[in-house]
């Protein structure tokens, strides 16, 4: 295996005896598409996960044809992702609530005094 990816595919399929697993540094974006054959298929589904810094956590954000379905939060540790704090499937950071995150979540504010 390469260099370790922040984002990491672990893929399973009839189609192969070895998995074809891969990754990716600061956003991944799959498309699915049915039928029967490359040239007869339609789409099913996109989708895309990306990485986001804020301050002292990084925000893994997964989407399902463009609409935010879930984030994991970890703590930031230099440039990568440190402890993992929580999963969100509501209530999603962004940069305009981020600073109200940091005040409100008392696990985040206790991981952090221990850095």
């Amino acid at each position: 295996m390469g260099y370790a990816k922040p984002i990491w595919n672990d893929v399973t399929s009839c189609g192969y005896s070895k998995s074809p697993s891969w990754g990716g540094k600061n956003d991944v974006k799959t498309v699915t598409y049915t039928g029967s054959s490359p040239s007869n298929s339609e789409e099913l589904a996109k989708v895309e996960i990306s990485r986001k810094f804020y301050d002292d956590i990084v925000v893994f954000n997964f989407y399902l044809d463009g609409k935010l379905m879930k984030q994991n939060i970890n703590l930031r540790n230099k440039k990568v992702a440190g402890d993992f704090v929580e999963q969100r499937k509501k209530d999603f950071i962004n940069s305009s609530n981020v600073e109200n995150y940091f005040n409100t979540n008392r696990k985040v504010s206790k991981l952090l005094k221990k850095k």
